[in-house]
């Protein structure tokens, strides 16, 4: 069950939100003694024209490596990409034509995720595709492939570890890294990083204790 509402108050010091809904089927709350709710935020806009371009254009690509060619093959991975979104997002059903600015960004990189994890060839780079850089950046090192071609990578760390400083031995959680190949760390190096991030629109993304946990990268705090 899904009820609309509003935001009536937010106190900045606890973070606690305050929301008025109304529920036209009251009893049905009342006598299944729901306790828990997952609240979606959404700022009223829709999915953009853009957004949906690149939710079909990745669609399109697991759909030629999954074997899916006819327009009956497409509609149907269309629906089951959805329907595995949701379960592993407990969200609620949706549509491409209508559905929220949230929704779509949080579609797309679930789609791009599903592509970096199985090598999925895709006809346009993922940074191309990406509506959250900063999602996308994040994956690409959990999955440890290369930001900027896709290719399997190294974690590039933007923050340098210093001269002298065993990299298995210190706490990698804060430093600033990215996913590079070969090919593009070497890049890196020889534009220097800030000329580097711009010319590929990239930045470097601060490692998490799960990031550090999952990649083994040095000692946790």
């Amino acid at each position: 069950m899904i009820i609309p509402g509003q935001i009536t108050d937010f106190d900045p010091e606890t973070g606690t939100l305050t929301i008025k809904a109304t529920c036209t089927d009251a009893w049905d709350v009342a006598r299944k003694e729901y306790s828990q709710v997952s609240i979606e935020l959404s700022d009223g806009r829709t999915i953009s024209g853009e957004q949906r371009r690149k939710a079909f254009a990745l669609e399109a690509d697991i759909g030629r490596w999954a074997g899916y060619i006819t327009a009956e093959d497409r509609a149907e991975l269309h629906d089951v990409l959805k329907s595995l979104y949701c379960d592993a997002t407990h969200a609620a059903p949706f549509s491409l034509a209508d559905c929220t600015v949230t929704t779509a960004r949080e579609y797309i990189s679930f789609l791009i995720r599903f592509a970096l994890r199985n090598d999925i060839p895709c006809l346009d780079s993922l940074l191309n595709r990406t509506d959250d850089t900063d999602a996308y950046l994040y994956a690409c090192m959990w999955y440890r492939k290369c930001a900027i071609c896709g290719q399997p990578a190294d974690i590039h760390h933007v923050d340098r570890v210093g001269m002298g400083r065993n990299r298995d031995e210190i706490s990698h959680v804060g430093m600033e890294a990215m996913a590079l190949c070969r090919l593009h760390h070497e890049t890196a190096h020889g534009m220097g990083q800030p000329r580097f991030n711009e010319f590929y629109h990239v930045y470097g993304i601060k490692i998490d204790k799960i990031l550090a946990r999952h990649l083994g990268l040095g000692k946790e705090k």
